[in-house]
This record gives structure tokens, sequence and C-alpha cells, in this order.
């Protein structure tokens, strides 16, 4: 007969009826295509009719019928939503039947069926366990251990928010005497299940269902597993509910459906998420635990060679079968530990009997037993301790699967593959794991992978010698380079480290990536390298930032720090004692006033480069050290040194009169021994009080009068005024008075100076007590050459 494929849910169903196994195969497969595209129009004249003829397809015998009914279902499921409910009590015991289905592929669909009628709300979580409560007592072995995977697919999907577990508790305590060894495994697994989600008042429940006394010991057994290894969940912890019913906790809802293996997989524990550094650290393993576990095994009779190669074989098979027990992969992976013990690497066959183990490592640490993976890490470190390098193509196999064990959500798991990690690194050294290492360190998107993988790093280049790691070195420079600017700080924190390290076996390529970051990254990689204290790294620094050693050779008489504000000069200089200047000696004493001998650089392009007097600090407020004004290099202290020599020998050839004026201006402009308030302090103090203002600087002119008149008015003058001036500049002034003389008298220039001319000594419009003084002191002239000249005539 021609099969005709239908374009409509009325196609399909007209062809229902027809009893050729080959066409209902089609059928049903077309089926479940057509429903699958969103579409594709459900509408009908009766779709009851579709729900009746897709019952018969689902209680037959053919089962790749049978599974395409169950699909056929699930389909109409996600699309009716909470409209199928109608036909739910109708399919619900026929589902039931199939749970108990000899193919796995038919179990696995009947499953998924009865998920999706939890999560589209076609029936409540509650209400369903409860419709399917005869599962306890089923005839079929299989229905009864699928019914208790419900329970803990439903448990992981809702929590215990939406289930009553505790009416189950009595009938999973029965199951634990059931005649079938699955259906007791499937039992203990569920109880552990609830004591993750209600904690220890579980043991309380428990204790009052008069379970026997091997089974009570057995679970106790297993609970104290699930706490050691950190899987409870907050509902379990937490101490505050009041309520003791064990359904009182409450724990968020899970966005998948757990898949159903032998032992159901640990949720990632949710107190991760709540900052508890206690709670974090449940369950982590540690390299104490891993060393005390290494000779904590069963002692082996080895009496032949022979016998060392059959356990070895039996070894390798119970560990790689999938199906096997968890305990007794467990009881293989010591066994191996206990065939090393016993010298069996030294068998001739053992190193085809190690790459035979290596496949059956690869699918153990895929597992999702934490017991399994923790025992098998465990291995894994006693085997790189024992066998070093003989496991690099080993290592090389299943490294990448060691890795992907750190992002872990279960503690215990990604501990156990971080110590197992370190074990490898440090003992075997295998050039070819370094690009495994680098390449995952560089495009994981994992902070955990990235930030443990560079703390690897620094064990690699401490643990490995330089010519094992020639062969990568641009990819470790690269993956450094990654490192330093991870966004993650504790990636970044191992890398710098990892960086000094690495310079200790490549310094020019360490040299040329250092020169390559920018300023900021270099700074905080010296901190580091401060913070360990990296050996052979100060030769890098000194060609990095310069030498400060010339620092520390300026005179203390040169250069002294003071605390200052603004933009005068920031360093303070305490001239040497024995180039004290003459002209300044009695205000220095009288006032305790300091000058600076000489400037920086930076400021004489500024300022005026005379010397300004400031008055002496406390000692308090004095930093201690020595600082030069130019930190480059050993050249620029020693500029610095000489040109304060010559600012000294320059003041102390001005003191002594003859150094700066020569000839006839030397002796007019020397200071005469009988000026009475030259350098008196009670004048200079007395003067301040009086003038309100100060002059900035005086240029002695070279045409200066021999009257006594000027000479009088200079004395005048020194008494009226605060002197502020410097003979360090006083041969330069001299030689520009010329310049001064010449300069044109305005407004602006008569209100801010002091004009001193041959004709005109001083004059100032702004102060008429200046005024007043010299107008008495030529009046005073006047009148002596008249009394001169009558005395003559």
């Amino acid at each position: 007969m021609a099969y005709h494929k239908p374009t409509d849910i009325d196609g399909f169903i007209t062809q229902m009826a027809k009893a050729d196994m080959r066409i209902k195969a089609l059928l049903a497969e077309d089926l479940v295509l057509y429903l699958n595209d969103s579409e594709n129009s459900i509408e009908c004249v009766d779709l009851g009719l579709l729900v009746d003829g897709l019952i018969p397809w689902m209680i037959g015998s053919h089962f790749k019928i049978a599974q395409r009914a169950l699909e056929a279902f699930t389909e109409l499921i996600v699309r009716l939503g909470q409209d199928f409910n109608a036909y739910t009590s109708t399919i619900l015991p026929h589902v039931l039947d199939r749970l108990g289905d000899s193919r796995d592929t038919v179990r696995e669909k009947a499953q998924l069926l009865l998920h999706k009628l939890m999560e589209c709300r076609c029936v409540s979580p509650q209400s369903l366990l409860d419709k399917l409560t005869v599962c306890f007592k089923h005839k079929n072995a299989k229905v009864r251990e699928e019914f208790l995977q419900t329970i803990v697919n439903a448990l992981n999907e809702y929590g215990t928010q939406s289930l009553s577990v505790k009416t189950y508790i009595q009938p999973i305590v029965l199951l634990l005497g059931d005649p079938t060894p699955t259906v007791r495994d499937a039992a203990i697994q569920t109880l552990v299940e609830i004591y993750k989600h209600v904690g220890d008042k579980l043991r309380t429940d428990l204790r009052k269902k008069e379970v026997p006394a091997a089974k009570m010991a057995m679970l106790e057994q297993k609970f104290d597993e699930t706490r050691s290894d950190g899987l409870l969940l907050p509902s379990a912890l937490n101490s505050a509910v009041s309520n003791d019913d064990i359904d009182a906790a409450v724990v968020s809802r899970p966005t998948r459906l757990v898949k159903r293996t032998p032992s159901a997989t640990p949720r990632k524990p949710l107190f991760e998420t709540q900052g508890s550094g206690d709670l974090l650290a449940a369950g982590a393993v540690s390299w104490e635990i891993f060393e005390s576990s290494f000779e904590n095994v069963p002692q082996l009779t080895i009496f032949s060679q022979r016998d060392m190669d059959d356990h070895m074989k039996i070894t390798n098979t119970i560990v790689g079968d999938k199906n096997m027990d968890w305990e007794k992969r467990v009881d293989a992976l010591k066994k191996i530990r206990s065939l090393l013990m016993i010298n069996a690497q030294n068998s001739p066959t053992f190193t085809q009997q190690l790459k035979d183990l290596s496949i059956a490592f690869l699918d153990i640490l895929k597992e999702l037993r934490s017991q399994v993976i923790r025992e098998a890490c465990i291995t894994l470190a006693y085997m790189s301790k024992v066998l070093k390098t003989r496991m690099d193509q080993f290592i090389i196999y299943i490294l990448q699967e060691l890795i992907n064990l750190i992002q872990n959500s279960a503690k215990v798991i990604s501990s156990s593959g971080t110590v197992a990690l370190k074990y490898v690194i440090k003992n075997t050294y295998a050039p070819k794991i370094v690009p495994i290492i680098t390449q995952n360190l560089m495009q994981s998107k994992s902070k955990d992978i990235r930030s443990t993988l560079s703390e690897v790093m620094v064990l690699l280049f401490e643990e490995w010698p330089t010519k094992a790691l020639e062969k990568n070195c641009i990819l470790l420079r690269d993956a450094l380079r990654k490192g330093i600017a991870d966004a993650d700080s504790d990636a970044r924190k191992h890398s710098r480290c990892a960086f000094w390290n690495f310079r200790r076996h490549f310094p020019e390529i360490a040299d040329s990536l250092y020169g390559s970051l920018d300023p900021a990254t270099q700074r905080t990689l010296e901190k580091e390298r401060d913070s360990i204290g990296t050996n052979g790294t100060n030769s890098m620094s000194v060609s990095l930032r310069g030498s400060n050693t010339s620092l520390n050779s300026v005179p203390s008489g040169v250069i002294k720090r003071r605390q200052s504000s603004g933009l005068r000069s920031p360093a303070s200089a305490q001239p040497p004692v024995n180039a004290t200047s003459a002209s300044t000696e009695n205000l220095s004493a009288a006032n305790k006033l300091q000058r600076t001998p000489s400037l920086p650089r930076s400021y004489s392009r500024n300022r005026s480069g005379i010397p300004v007097a400031y008055r002496d600090q406390p000692q308090s407020t004095i930093r201690a050290g020595l600082r030069s004004i130019s930190a480059v290099d050993t050249a620029a202290a020693q500029r610095a040194r000489a040109r304060a020599q010559y600012s000294s020998m320059a003041r102390m050839k001005i003191s002594s009169g003859s150094a700066s004026l020569q000839g006839q201006y030397a002796q007019q402009a020397r200071a005469k021994k009988n000026l009475s308030g030259i350098g008196h302090p009670s004048a200079t103090t007395n003067t301040r009080k009086k003038n309100p203002f100060k002059i900035r600087s005086i240029s002695v002119s070279a045409h200066l009068s021999k009257h006594v008149s000027f000479q009088q008015t200079a004395r005048q003058f020194w008494d009226s005024f605060d002197l502020q001036t410097d003979w360090y500049n006083s041969q330069e002034n001299i030689r520009n008075t010329s310049l001064i003389s010449k300069l044109p008298r305005n407004e602006s220039n008569e209100r801010n100076a002091i004009w001193i001319t041959p004709s005109k000594c001083l004059w100032h419009q702004q102060s008429p007590k200046i005024r007043s003084s010299a107008s008495e002191s030529r009046k005073t002239s006047a009148s002596t050459k008249n009394t001169t000249a009558k005395s003559r005539g």
C-alpha cells in the first residue's frame, strides 16, 4: 500500500488506523516532525481523536513506534500548554507502564514527558507525584526505580518549596529492602538527595521509621560524605528555619532537568553566592589530604609477574566501565596506587598498560560523582610523583580534562583538580604540556581557570629547568602578557609574580616584555617584585629607571628639603658654615634667616636668580634626608655641587670686598666701617615695623657719588627698609647699571621701582617719607657746599 505524507492533523488522524507497521513507523516519524515545527497548525476537527490514535501506538509492542508516540505527546504538551491538562489523566497510566520498558530510550522519553507536564504547568509537581505513588508498589522493578528518579528530578527542579517530601519517606525506606539491587541503590540515592535539601532533619525522621541498623549505618555514612563534600544546600544549612517539618526548607528553582545517571548529578551549592567564606571552603581538598591519602590503600599480595599483569588489566577494565558501581571504581583507583607501591612500574608491559589506563582516566575525569573524581585526582597525583617524566604522554592525553575540573561548581572536584594539576607540574617536566596551559590561560572564559593557571605558571618557572622551557619561551611570554592584563585580579597578581620567575630563565625576553608595557603596569610589576623579594632583578631596575645612587653624594650644605607650598623654590638649602656672606651675616643671626645659594634649573627661567632669604623653620617640620635637584644621573648632581661651590666662592670674595668691584668702583661701593646703622639687629627689626612695603631688589650704580650727601642718604635708606638682597649677582647688576639708568620714567615704573641714577640717588612716587628724606639730604648737602665755599673765600 502506498504511503502519502499528510499535510495537516486531520490527514494524520485518518491514516492512524492502518495496521501496516511500516506505514505506522513512517507516519509516527512524520507526525513528530510536523508537531516540532511551530509554523505548522495543530487545528483539526477533534484533537481527542489524535490522542486516542496515539495511545495504541504508545502501548504497542514496537518500541520505535512507542517511542515516537511519547515524543508526539511531548510536542503536543509544549504546543498546547495548560490546555493539555484535559488529556493528562488519559495518558498518565500508559506513561507509567512505559517507565518499565526494557529499552533505555523509551524510559528516557517517558521521563521527559513527565517533566514537560510539570514544566508546562499542565499539572503541579505535587499533584503529579501524588498520582504516581502507586509506582512504589508496582510489580515492575524498573517502574519503581524510575519513579524514584522522577522524585529526584522534581526535587532538584522545584525544591522542597513546591514539594512535600515528608509523605514519601516511609515508602522510600521500605524500598531499602527491595529484592532488586538497582531499586535499593536508587532508594539510597533518593534519601541522599533529600538530605541535601533538608539536612539533619532527615536523620531524626529516619530514626522514627525503624530503619534496620545496617541500613541506617550506611545512610549515616552517606550523609557524612555528602556534608564533607560540601553538597548541602542553604536550606539544609540554615538553622533559622523554625518549622521542624522536612518540607519546610526553601530553595531556588534550577533551570534544567537533572540528567538521569546511576548517581544523581551534584548540584552547584547555592551558598557560593552568599559570600560566606566558611561555606565556600566546605569540602575543599588540600595538599595534606592528598599526601595522607596516597598510602591509604589496601595491601596486595603479588607472587609473580603474571599476577601483577592480571591485576592491572582488571583494574583498567573496572576504572573504564561507566556502568560499574562507583564504589568499585574507587577501590580500583586505590588498587592502582597499591600496585605502584610494589613497583609495578618496573614491569616490561607497564608502558602499554599505562597507555590503556590513560583512556580510562579520560572517561573517569568526566564522571559526575565527586568521590570518584577525588580519588582519580589523588591517584593521578601519586602516579606523577612516582613516575616523573614517564607520565608525559599520559598527562598530555588527559590534561585538558584535568583543567576543565577547575571550574566545576563542586568544591571538592575543583580543588582536587587544582591540586592534582600542581602535582603534575611539579613532578612531570613535559614541554608538550606548556602549549595546553598557555592556550587555556589566554583563551579560557572562566576566571577560575585563568587564575589557577597563572598560579601554576609560577610553580612552572620555579620547578622546571630552563632547558625544558626553551622551546616554548615565546608562548610563555605571550601568556604572561595576557595574564598581566587579565580582567581578574588574582590572575594579574599571579602573572606578575610569574613574570619575575620567568625573568630568571629568559632575562632578555623578559626585559623586552617589560619595555613594551605601559608605565602603570611597570610600576605594579616593580611593587610585586619588591613584595616577593625576587633575586636577580636589580640590574633591570637600574637599566630601566636610572640609578639614584648619586643622590646620597650631595653635601648636606648644598641641598636640604623644606616643607613649602606654592611656586617658590621646591628646596631650601642651608649654606655652608664657612661660606656665610658678610653682607647678610648679622641679618641671619638676628632673624634666623636662611638663603638658597643655588636654584633649580627649572625655576631659573622664570625667576630673577636672586636667592631669597627665608625664616628658619622648626626642626620638626624639616624633612630628613638629602635629595638632588635632578634625579636623572650622577652628572646632574655633580653639576649642582659645582654650582654650589662656585656661589660659595663668590660670596667669600664679595665679603672680602675685592672680587666683584674693581678699582675706583670697588672703593666707592665698599661698605664703610663707620656706618652705624648697617647690619644692626635693632635697626633691622624696627624698620620692618615702620615700612609698609618691601623693596624687591636694588642695583648699585657704577657712577655713585662720593659726596657726603649720598652717604647720609644711603645710611637713612638702610635704616628705613628691610633690605632683601644677595651679592651673588652683584657683578651682573653693576654691568647692567647703564640699562637701568636709561629706563623711561612713566607712571607704572615709578609706582613699582626705586630709581638709582648718578644724578638722583633715591626716589619713589608713592613714599612721601623717602621724598622728604631725600629733600633733607639735598638741603644738607647745599648748606655744606655753601659753608665750604665761604670758608675758602
